[in-house]
């Protein structure tokens, strides 16, 4: 059990795993992992799609770099770069 969900009520069965795993950072990403593995295996995507996939991800990387460097943590709020159109930040 995660200690972000020791003070909350118990629950049984798939509601105890869902949220488990909202709570849980190493099983969500031991999940994924998994995901991505057989989604590899038994996948067979088309090249355009794959290309576009692949832009699409290596765009978001790069706003993720751009953004990351506007923004110090526990510091304050960031008001420059990407951080200026979201809420949110890293």
């Amino acid at each position: 059990m995660s200690h972000r969900t020791a003070d909350l009520p118990p629950r049984t069965g798939v509601a105890h795993v869902i949220r488990e795993l909202r709570y849980h950072e190493a099983a969500r990403q031991g999940l994924a992992v998994v995901l991505v593995l057989l989604y590899t295996v038994t996948g067979a995507p088309q090249p355009v799609l794959a290309a576009i996939g692949l832009a699409l991800a290596l765009a978001g990387a790069l706003v993720r770099l751009y953004a990351s460097g506007f923004i110090v943590k526990n510091q304050e709020l960031a008001t420059d770069g990407a951080y200026r159109f979201v809420r949110h930040q890293l």
